[in-house]
């Protein structure tokens, strides 16, 4: 009889209802199921692109990794750097915080110095200049790279002068002066967030006697196959001491911590429309159970066990649910992977922009499709089709026989 339960739930599930009710609320969760899957694969591809549009923008700027090391071990950890399959560049660095002042603004800011050369196989500023010239940057002595938003604090354009103050001291004859040297700006990039306003590049010979005695930071700025695992491919420089890795995303610790929590508040909103679908599958189940009394009594009588009974509509729950999911996920993923050219095909229809690159960081909602996701959201979302037949499961294992046929009689 065990092997028979699939082939009687099916039957159930195809057979033709009674009540009309029961049938309408059988379609209503199937359409709910349909909807709450194609919305959450949608929505979860969506922030996706958001995320992937926006490490792409800091990556043109931040390295993957940053090796911080002693002064004196510089030269060794460069060897070890040159003989590392997984670094794919690196070049010198000096890192520090800074005052820069020019007129009468001031503006705290993030101080790198890099090798322009070198550096250009690490990142690739150059496509995000927003005027200026990279080239400048590198022959010209004395000359500073600064992001958009720290630009307009301090109220400068190419060729301004501004003063880079730095946090330590020369004793002269006539006194105790800080340190400080006035940098022309040749560049200014813009990658539309946050490290516009808190970077500013200087070439390396022109920084490394300013910084020599200072508590200036040296190390590596390095580029790796794979941004997204730069922490674990070089976490054999920490374990060897002396080293401190800072990866591209712990710079962007409180922006990327505050996407997670977003991607996960979303998502759980959205599990609530399958959940309510759920109710309906419960509905449904609750409905075919007091339907076929009658048949669970004859196939009691049969010798049909408990574990049968419960198997039947345990199936019959998930073969719906499979239904809705594998409808909604379908549908979702067509729409995640062709919702930017969804999006562009009514903009041109209705003549309208809906994301104006004056107005927004972006110029189109982008949507980044993952398998990772759709097999999470189905594996959730059949997870909770199954539980949704157990109530009704035990209601059916509980029938007496005798009392059901003597109630249909």
């Amino acid at each position: 009889m065990n092997s028979a339960f699939a082939f009687i739930a099916s039957r159930y599930l195809k057979g033709r209802r009674r009540h009309r009710f029961g049938g309408l609320v059988g379609l209503f969760s199937f359409f709910a199921l349909f909807i709450g899957v194609a919305s959450l694969i949608l929505v979860m591809s969506v922030m996706n692109g958001f995320n992937t549009e926006l490490s792409g923008r800091f990556l043109k700027v931040l390295p993957h990794a940053t090796l911080f090391v002693e002064r004196s071990n510089l030269e060794a950890v460069e060897l070890q750097l040159q003989s590392d399959a997984s670094v794919s560049a690196y070049s010198p660095t000096i890192e520090d915080f800074v005052l820069l002042t020019h007129a009468d603004r001031q503006l705290a800011i993030g101080l790198t110095a890099v090798d322009p050369l070198r550096d250009a196989e690490v990142v690739e500023i150059e496509e995000s200049l927003l005027a200026g010239d990279w080239l400048a940057f590198e022959q010209q002595q004395y000359s500073l790279v600064i992001g958009a938003q720290a630009a307009s604090s301090l109220g400068v354009t190419i060729g301004d002068t501004v003063r880079v103050n730095f946090p330590r001291v020369r004793v002269l004859p006539t006194g105790i002066y800080p340190m400080s040297r006035g940098f022309v700006v040749s560049a200014v990039f813009a990658t539309n967030s946050q490290v516009d306003s808190e970077l500013a590049l200087i070439r390396y010979e022109d920084a490394e006697p300013l910084m020599r005695n200072s508590n200036a930071d040296y190390g590596f700025r390095l580029l790796t196959a794979d941004a997204q695992t730069a922490s674990q491919s070089l976490v054999h420089y920490e374990l060897d001491g002396g080293v401190d890795l800072i990866p591209w995303q712990d710079r962007l610790h409180g922006l990327y911590e505050a996407m997670k929590l977003e991607k996960l508040v979303v998502g759980a909103m959205l599990v609530l429309v399958v959940l309510v679908a759920s109710f309906s599958l419960v509905a449904s189940l609750v409905m075919t159970v007091a339907e076929k009394r009658t048949d669970i009594a004859v196939l009691k009588t049969m010798g049909a066990d408990t574990k049968t009974i419960v198997s039947i509509f345990v199936f019959q729950a998930l073969a719906f649910g499979a239904l809705g999911i594998g409808a909604g996920a379908l549908v979702g993923s067509l729409l995640s992977i062709n919702f930017s050219s969804l999006i562009g095909a009514i903009e041109r229809l209705l003549g309208v922009k809906f994301f104006d690159p004056n107005v927004f960081y972006v110029s189109q909602l982008p949507a980044d499709w993952q398998l990772a996701d759709l097999i999470v959201i189905c594996l959730v979302s059949m997870l909770i089709a199954l539980l949704s037949a157990i109530l009704p499961a035990i209601q059916a294992a509980r029938i007496a026989p005798a009392e059901a046929i003597r109630y249909n009689s």
